[in-house]
């Protein structure tokens, strides 16, 4: 069970680091991205206008940190929840 928190808590580490890094360079990056507009390029209220993150506004490996978060903390809460089953039964 214990080898299943470490897991879990290694995968959620790394998912606030890759949210820090992110906000990060989309800040330096693209800062129209994180802008909150009120109303839409048409002039409707109500209209949801979505921007688009530039390709290159955050460098590959902080994508890869992403991909290696999510599969940690999914594997570390199963592995955590079957050991605790295993010890009830």
């Amino acid at each position: 069970m214990a080898i299943g928190i470490i897991i879990t808590i290694v995968g959620l580490s790394c998912y606030i680091i890759y949210m820090i890094l992110y906000n990060f360079y989309l800040r330096k990056n693209d800062p129209e991205a994180l802008a909150h507009p009120t109303q839409a390029k048409g002039g409707q209220k109500g209209q949801i206008s979505f921007h688009i993150v530039k390709p290159d506004a955050t460098p590959d490996w902080i994508e890869l940190l992403f991909i290696v978060a999510a599969p940690l903390f999914i594997i570390g809460i199963i592995i955590t929840f079957f050991s605790l089953l295993l010890r009830l039964f």
